[in-house]
């Protein structure tokens, strides 16, 4: 936390990309533009979105699914998260088809990890925290 603040104050130009699993510390943390906290939930915590997202003042927060190494990754989970590791950055699903491509993380099933996170960006450039947490549910509206 203090070296956090220290470089919000001395080095603002620096963009920051905080992970965590503890977002009542990371909520603590000042607002600075340049900052992006990404909170891990997994099967236990992701159904308290609302509630984490309520202890910031700020909107620079954004949220990744963790897949449980026993975990049977479920359509319904891949269609409602942006952002999924999976565990030991496996490849994704076969039922993660192209429509949900997008929603995995370039690590998992990468030949190699070098670099990656550098050509993706994705989690440091504002991406996800001008995304909606989630993926819409697809609804059938019957005529």
């Amino acid at each position: 936390m203090e070296a956090i603040e220290f470089i919000r104050v001395h080095r603002p130009d620096v963009v920051i990309w905080i992970v965590t699993r503890k977002p009542e510390i990371a909520s603590q943390l000042k607002f600075h533009q340049n900052h992006y906290i990404h909170v891990s939930l997994d099967q236990t915590s992701y159904f308290k979105r609302a509630q984490i997202k309520s202890m910031f003042r700020h909107d620079h927060i954004f949220f990744s699914y963790q897949v449980h190494p026993d975990e049977e990754l479920s359509q319904e989970t891949i269609e409602n998260n942006r952002l999924i590791f999976m565990h030991d950055y496996a490849s994704p699903p076969e039922l993660a088809n192209s429509r949900f491509k997008g929603s995995f993380c370039p690590l998992n099933g990468a030949a190699s990890i070098k670099d990656m996170c550098n050509r993706c960006r994705k989690c440091f450039d504002g991406t996800f925290v001008n995304l909606p947490s989630a993926i819409p549910l697809k609804v059938n509206v019957l005529p």
